[in-house]
């Protein structure tokens, strides 16, 4: 083989391993993709395993929605999508502190308060969340589906994990389930969330002391000027 042949040669193995690294490179990023995708569904799959249960799980005495006296001399609604990143937060790392201080000491009657706004899974979050009233422990739900957040509109509020998260919560998983496939409470978003709106709610989580709307930032100070009225 000449010289110049030989050169040519050379340029072609060359290229060809820059096609193959090429190649290689697009698959292995595809493959990252794709995995990021896909790992939601895994979870959905092993959907009893991983599941943080918090503390609080079993230590409410609700009436519905609602914690503490309803004669208490302040209601305090909160109102709160089950896909919202700030409402996990403030459920996770507030809510009990806020409830200890104030609803258990029979300052504060406290109602929780669907706005479903995010998405499909919001609604299918809300519907669940009625189911877990009917069996009388619907704030145990509430702390365990928050406590659990995976992101927003990722396909991890379905049946198989909202019934997870029922069974985490003490709730009878067969009554659950029978309740979510009867659609009983399918159409209650629209009431919760025509409620939200006639308030002035437009974010979430907020909180509604009497007519006022505020933010939580604001919520201690007005609080405690209420009470003090």
């Amino acid at each position: 083989m000449g010289k110049r042949q030989a050169i040519k040669a050379k340029r072609k193995r060359d290229n060809l391993v820059k096609q193959f690294l090429t190649i290689f490179g697009i698959i292995i990023v595809a493959v990252f993709i794709v995995g990021i995708l896909i790992y939601p569904s895994i979870k959905i799959n092993n959907a009893n395993q991983d599941l943080t249960i918090p503390d609080t799980v079993g230590t409410y005495d609700s009436i519905d929605m609602g914690l503490g006296d309803p004669n208490a001399p302040v209601t305090v609604e909160i109102f709160s999508d089950f896909q919202c990143p700030a409402c996990g937060t403030f459920a996770s790392s507030e809510e009990h502190n806020f409830v200890e201080k104030y609803v258990t000491t029979g300052q504060v009657f406290y109602v929780f308060r669907p706005f479903n706004f995010l998405g499909q899974e919001s609604l299918y979050a809300a519907e669940a969340a009625y189911c877990a009233v009917e069996q009388g422990d619907f704030w145990s739900f509430h702390d365990v589906l928050y406590n659990n957040l995976i992101g927003e509109n990722t396909g991890t509020i379905n049946d198989k994990r909202l019934i997870a998260y029922a069974e985490a919560a003490g709730l009878n998983g067969d009554d659950f389930t029978a309740c979510l496939e009867s659609d009983t409470y399918i159409d209650q978003y629209m009431i919760d969330n025509d409620y939200a709106r006639e308030s002035g709610v437009n974010a979430t989580p907020s909180f509604k002391i009497g007519d006022q709307v505020v933010s939580y930032s604001d919520l201690i100070p007005l609080l405690e000027e209420a009470l003090a009225k």
